[in-house]
């Protein structure tokens, strides 16, 4: 009996956390799910700092005298060495050590390698793994292998056993009884295992798979007056109740763990994107989604404090920010819903407003900070909040660290020691949370190369979306832009943050680094100002400038402290104050930055040209000598550019073109918006010009613009103007190599066409025939126009009849049934002596004619032409119809028609009226003759 109690005494000494005092610092050590924990109580005004030497951690401590050897090791620590000042902790392989200050208490948290999935997991489950195992403390024997049955969907096979590591306690039951049981492995008895051997597991990358399947919610035990809170950090969602609840069966990979006056459960999130929690009558359901509805509570920013409005405010309670090791003030939600939830992180020298998917999360920078629930919410104290409407609220994709410098670099330290202690296929995690830190630090350059390392020594790593998603960011930060192409992979779709990047990518690709291309909405990037805004200092100084001058060139207001001089002078601009805006821009002319002078020097032009203090001309010279200032770039590209077009408007044709000319030679990169300012010149040139610009002129000024025809109807207009224009010149030979020319380089479409049909209508006045009918087929096009279309039909039936098929080109015409198809097929069949179908088509085209009235003279032509060619093939019928029509025409065509159209001379009394309409006729001759000579 005795011998058993002093077992028993023993047992409950090992399990209890272990205490060593001395006249200095005091080490605690205990077991916790999930981790180990080591505390140092320090002696008051104590300090100390961390160093992380592959799997070594050195503390050592100002003014804290002798560190005492604690007698029991926690979990994932091989050793504990005291000694004057310092303490050295060896940890196991793989093991991460968050050390966090609370009070004077240096508390440091070592938490276990991420562990793969079981082989004989159930089929299907895939949403949960371990973070770390339960481990024992130092000397405790292990306990005896677990032996599981097969899956349900295995039963022919033999069982299997799986041991758990060394020391390794009773692992977490596999499922809830909210989950399937037929899903879940059951717990055979311990009796003596047949080992089996283990099977191979894939490779792991960063945060492993989920081990239950999305669609089965979790459901927590707890009573009604029980709060919730649920957020995401560094990989890991955490559910947060503000009771301290007995411990539950959970999912494998979920961890319990109690605090004072709470509860948290830790989900490792892979594959799913959200939380999503439900209240229940057992307590809370909690289910990983991809999507929530967005969140809309927003900081009311009073005088004194911030007001966090939430409809069934609970309590506030603390926890460890599993991400810095801090303290998180957590406040809870009786119910879930948008009006509970926070989607844009706020954060302020003296504190964070994190993300959440429930409840109210602040990560306190300053002491003074203190979240309190009060009626209808809760109410933030000691950091001063600014205000963000909730119009432009602004979604996170990548967690970021937000951290001071300071603290950055020492994480960056310690998670690249952690790296270089991993085994070689293990280190993509902690790679990968370094190089997120390197860009948290603005080190574009380095957290670039660290990701292409990753990605050559994982392939997981490098088809995962995250990881390129954050190699692209690092290639933009370290403005090489060329080399972010991943950001537009769609996968990582559906944040502001993304667009942020994407905007900053495009915007330095462009000639003007930080000003836009010109074929970039400023605005784009210059929205994500609140944004910018979250990011640690570091990080933020490295965009500032490119999206606070982007929100100045849109006119988007951006924070008083964050404005460049430029972004000031341009917010001026936008404030309708010229006067100010030119004296701020005439200030960075006198100053020492050479871009800025240059900068300051053109949009000082633009203003006073916007202002009709200066005209084109002048603005042209002044934006000429600032691209002279500014040699070798896109932005004297862009500057001489803008230059061609205002001496476009100012009617400097020649002086644009040749401009045009260097500019195409100096930068064959800009070849695209080249071709833009070559157009605009071209439409200047023809809308101011076009109307007593001569033809000749035409053909010297256009012979350089072929390309510069835009598409669409617009071209198509331009280019019936061009055409006109040069089939007007009296030397074809000079206007058909210039339309060959125009119809080559013009888009395909319409403007083509039209140069075509211009050239072809040439070609076939010269008698070239055959190149006109191949012209026609060259500038083929479908979707014309009507008028153009009808047009291309008439001059390929002048091209048949010209090749000598009459009466292929008259039934062509036929077809088409129009007053000038009726006109020409009348025209051809005329020609060819066919005065009968010549008749027919007059016939047709008359029947157009209004039936009562005066004629016009083109109405009158038409029933003249009628008559000669029924006179000519003698059709009596057609001429007693046509003298009907005699009083509508006008003298002199009525005499002639009278005679055309009068009975033949049958008696000897029909003699008289023949000789005097003979008579008539000539008269009527004369008169035509002498008006066609005047």
């Amino acid at each position: 009996m005795i011998r058993l109690a002093a077992l028993l005494a023993l047992a409950a000494a090992a399990q209890a956390p272990a205490y060593a005092y001395n006249e200095g610092t005091a080490v605690r050590t205990g077991d916790h799910d999930g981790y180990g924990r080591v505390v140092f109580d320090m002696p008051e005004g104590a300090t100390y700092t961390t160093v992380l030497d592959g799997n070594r951690m050195v503390v050592s401590f100002n003014n804290a005298g002798q560190v005492a050897q604690p007698a029991t090791l926690p979990r994932n620590v091989a050793a504990i060495q005291g000694g004057s000042g310092t303490a050295t902790l060896m940890l196991e392989p793989g093991a991460r050590a968050r050390p966090a200050r609370v009070g004077n208490r240096l508390i440091v948290d070592v938490l276990s390698q991420a562990r793969p999935p079981r082989d004989d997991a159930p089929a299907g489950a895939a949403l949960l793994v371990p973070v770390s195992t339960r481990r024992t403390p130092a000397r405790q024997p292990p306990p005896p292998p677990i032996r599981f049955s097969p899956p349900p969907d295995r039963k022919d096979e033999p069982p299997e056993a799986q041991v758990e590591p060394q020391g390794a306690a009773d692992p977490a039951p596999a499922a809830l009884g909210a989950l399937a049981p037929a899903a879940q492995p059951a717990l055979a008895p311990a009796a003596q295992p047949a080992l089996a051997p283990a099977k191979p597991t894939a490779p792991t990358y960063a945060t492993p798979p989920l081990a239950v399947a999305p669609a089965a919610p979790i459901i927590l035990q707890a009573a009604a007056d029980v709060g919730a809170a649920a957020f995401g950090r560094d990989g890991v969602a955490l559910v947060v109740l503000d009771r301290r609840l007995p411990e539950q069966s959970l999912p494998e990979g979920a961890t319990w763990e109690q605090g004072a006056t709470s509860t948290v459960i830790r989900l490792p999130l892979a594959g799913a994107k959200a939380l999503r929690l439900a209240r229940t009558p057992a307590g809370w359901s909690v289910e990983a989604v991809d999507t929530l509805p967005e969140a809309t509570l927003e900081p009311v920013p009073a005088e004194m404090a911030t007001r966090l409005p939430m409809p069934r405010a609970s309590r506030v309670v603390t926890t460890l920010d599993p991400e810095t090791g801090g303290t998180l003030l957590v406040g809870t939600s009786l119910d879930a819903g948008p009006a509970s939830a926070m989607a844009t992180a706020r954060r302020t020298p003296e504190l964070a407003l994190l993300p959440t998917w429930l409840g109210i999360v602040v990560a306190p920078a300053a002491d003074r900070v203190d979240l309190r629930a009060v009626t209808g919410g809760f109410v933030l104290s000691g950091g001063a909040m600014r205000p963000v409407p909730h119009a432009i609220a602004q979604t996170r994709r990548f967690d970021l660290p937000a951290d001071s410098t300071e603290a950055l670099l020492n994480r960056l330290h310690a998670q690249q020691a952690g790296a270089a202690a991993a085994e070689p296929r293990a280190r993509s995690r902690e790679r990968t949370a370094a190089a997120r830190t390197m860009i948290a630090l603005g080190q574009g350059a380095e957290a670039q190369s660290l990701l292409q390392l990753v990605a050559a020594d994982d392939p997981q790593a490098a088809a995962d979306a995250e990881v390129a998603g954050l190699g692209a960011i690092a290639a933009v930060l370290a403005r090489r832009p060329l080399e972010a192409a991943a950001l537009d992979d769609p996968r990582l779709d559906g944040t502001d943050e993304m667009e942020l990047w994407r905007a900053l990518r495009d915007t330095r690709q462009g000639p003007g680094a930080g000003r836009g291309d010109g074929r970039t909405d400023p605005g784009r990037l210059g929205r994500y100002v609140p944004l910018m805004l979250a990011y640690p200092p570091t990080l933020r100084r490295a965009i500032a400038t490119d999206v606070v001058e982007a929100a100045a060139e849109a006119g988007l207001p951006a924070p008083p402290e964050a404005l460049t001089p430029y972004a000031q002078a341009r917010l001026l601009e936008h404030a309708g104050q010229v006067d100010e805006a030119l004296a701020a821009y005439d200030a960075l002319q006198r100053g020492s930055d050479h871009w800025n002078q240059v900068r300051g020097e053109a949009r000082a032009t633009e203003l006073r040209l916007a202002a009709g203090r200066i005209a084109p001309r002048e603005a042209a010279a002044a934006l000429e000598q600032a691209a002279f200032n500014w040699r070798g770039d896109g932005r004297e590209a862009e500057l001489r550019l803008r230059a061609v077009d205002l001496r476009a408007a100012a009617g400097e044709w020649r002086t644009a073109l040749d401009t045009l000319r260097a500019v195409a030679a100096a930068f064959p990169d800009q070849a695209s918006a080249i071709r833009t300012h070559k157009a605009t010149v071209l439409q200047s040139m023809v809308a101011a010009e076009g109307g007593r610009m001569s033809a000749l002129d035409t053909v010297l000024l256009v012979a350089d613009l072929g390309d510069a025809v835009p598409e669409g109807p617009a071209g198509g207009a331009l280019a019936r103007l061009l055409a006109d224009k040069l089939g007007a010149l009296d030397l074809p030979a000079r206007a058909i190599p210039v339309l060959q020319g125009l119809m080559q380089a013009a888009p395909a479409g319409e403007p083509r066409a039209e140069f075509g049909t211009r050239l072809a209508q040439l070609l076939l006045d010269g008698g070239a025939v055959a190149a006109a009918r191949d012209t026609m087929a060259a500038s083929l096009a479908s979707d014309l126009p009507p008028r153009l279309a009808e047009l291309r039909m008439l001059l390929d039936a002048r091209i048949r009849a010209a090749a000598g098929d009459v009466p292929g080109a008259a039934d062509a015409l036929a077809r088409i049934g129009s007053a000038s198809a009726d006109d020409l097929r009348a025209t051809l069949l005329a020609g060819a002596g066919d005065w009968q179908g010549s008749l027919a088509a007059l016939t047709d085209l008359a029947a157009r004619l209004p039936p009562t009235g005066p004629l016009s003279d083109a109405a009158q032509d038409i029933l003249m032409r009628q008559a000669s060619a029924a006179v000519q093939c003698g059709d009596a019928a057609a001429l007693h119809t046509l003298a009907q029509s005699t009083e509508r025409l006008a003298s002199p065509r009525r005499e002639l028609f009278r005679v055309l159209t009068q009975a033949q001379v049958s008696v000897p009394d029909d003699l008289k009226r023949a000789g005097q309409d003979l008579l008539a006729a000539r008269v009527v001759a004369q008169r035509m003759q002498g008006a066609a000579a005047r």
